[in-house]
C-alpha cells in the first residue's frame, strides 16, 4: 500500500450485498493471502457488519454521492474508491444503451456518465468501476452452475432468481426472500467466497465464463496505477 494510505479500496454501491461481492473479487484479484484493507463507503456498514439495521443504498444514493464529491475524504484515506451499478438502471440514470445488445458498449456509456459526474475535479484514475450486467447477482451464477450448464452460467437476466431457485433444489439457504426484497448479507458472504481464490476467479474471466461486468472490473483493477 502507497504510504499515506490507511485503505486500499472503498467501495461506493448500490447495496451492502453489492460490496460484499466486490471485496470477494478485490481480494481473489489481489491473491489468497493478500492482506488488503476494504472500506464499504456507501452504504456504510460498521466494522463488523453485525450490528443495527441495514443502511440505505440504491443506485441515487451512488449518483448523489458523486454529484456531492462526497469521495474527496475517501480518497484521502483509501488508495481508490470503486463505484458500483448495475446496468438495469440504464434507463433511470438517462443513459441509453445500445439497441443491440453490446455489452461492452453498454458498460463503457454508464461509465461515461459516470465519469462525466465526477469531472475533472477528481482523480479519475483512482475511481475503478464495478458495472454489472445485468445485476452483480450475475457475477454469482459460476459459482452456482458448473461447466455443464454454459446458458446458466452465462444468463444476463433473472439472475438472481436463477440461483435461489437451484439454491433451494438444493436445500441451501436462497440470497432472498422470495420477491426478492430482502436480501440476506450472510449468503451473499457466503457464496461469493468462491471468488476469494484467485485461481478459480482468474480462470472464470479468462476462460470467457464471467458476466461481461465482472471481465471489465477485473480489467480496471489490472490498469489501475500502482
Amino acid at each position: 500500500m502507497e504510504s499515506g494510505y490507511t485503505g486500499d479500496y472503498a467501495i461506493v454501491g448500490e447495496g451492502i450485498t453489492d460490496q460484499i461481492v466486490i471485496e470477494a473479487v478485490l481480494q481473489g484479484f489481489h491473491g489468497d493471502d493478500a492482506e488488503i484493507q476494504v472500506a464499504y463507503e456507501q452504504p456504510q456498514l460498521d466494522a463488523t457488519g453485525a450490528h443495527g439495521p441495514p443502511a440505505p443504498g440504491g443506485w441515487t444514493l451512488v449518483v448523489d454521492y458523486l454529484r456531492k464529491r462526497k469521495y474527496i475524504e475517501a480518497l484521502q484515506v483509501n488508495r481508490y474508491l470503486v463505484v458500483h451499478l448495475d446496468t438495469d438502471i440504464a434507463a433511470d440514470l438517462g443513459v441509453q444503451l445500445p439497441t443491440d445488445g453490446d455489452v461492452d458498449a453498454s458498460i463503457d456509456a454508464i461509465v461515461s456518465h459516470l465519469a462525466g459526474i465526477i469531472g475533472n475535479r477528481a482523480p479519475i484514475e483512482r475511481f475503478i468501476f464495478a458495472i454489472a450486467v445485468d445485476k452483480i447477482e450475475c457475477w454469482l451464477l459460476p459459482l452456482v452452475f458448473d461447466r455443464s450448464q454454459p446458458a446458466k452460467q452465462k444468463k444476463q437476466t433473472g439472475c438472481l432468481a436463477a440461483i435461489n431457485h437451484k439454491r433451494r433444489q438444493d436445500d441451501e439457504e436462497p440470497l432472498s426472500n422470495a420477491d426478492e426484497s430482502d436480501k440476506n448479507p450472510r449468503v451473499y458472504r457466503e457464496l461469493a467466497r468462491g471468488f476469494e481464490k484467485q485461481a478459480k476467479l482468474f480462470d472464470l474471466v479468462e476462460g470467457g465464463n464471467a458476466n461481461p461486468g465482472l471481465t471489465h472490473f477485473i480489467v480496471g483493477l489490472a490498469l489501475a496505477p500502482r
